[in-house]
């Protein structure tokens, strides 16, 4: 189902996932809803490292919307998870 694709930065994972959200105006209309985030304070905070977390968050919420970004990108879910847990505020796994 997925490819083996380069390894990709943190960053770069998140503005992937930016890219998929805005250019989708439900996904983009959800994740202002769920986040809390307007557009302009999305704008003023793509840098900051809990603005990155939300966004791997917001896609980790639902299987159907983390499958359609990862088959997008030839990316694996595990490296969304991943570079989720590599930010500020990520849940701890329980084992």
């Amino acid at each position: 189902m997925f490819q083996k694709a380069p390894k990709l930065s943190v960053d770069d994972l998140c503005l992937k996932a930016l890219i998929y959200i805005v250019e989708d105006e439900d996904l983009l209309t959800l994740f202002v809803q769920t986040s809390g985030i307007s557009p302009n304070q999305l704008k003023e905070s793509l840098e900051s490292k809990e603005t990155m977390g939300s966004l791997f968050d917001f896609l980790l919420q639902e299987e159907e919307k983390l499958i359609d970004f990862c088959e997008k990108h030839t990316i694996s879910p595990e490296n969304i998870w991943k570079a989720r847990q590599a930010l500020p505020g990520a849940p701890v796994p329980w084992n």
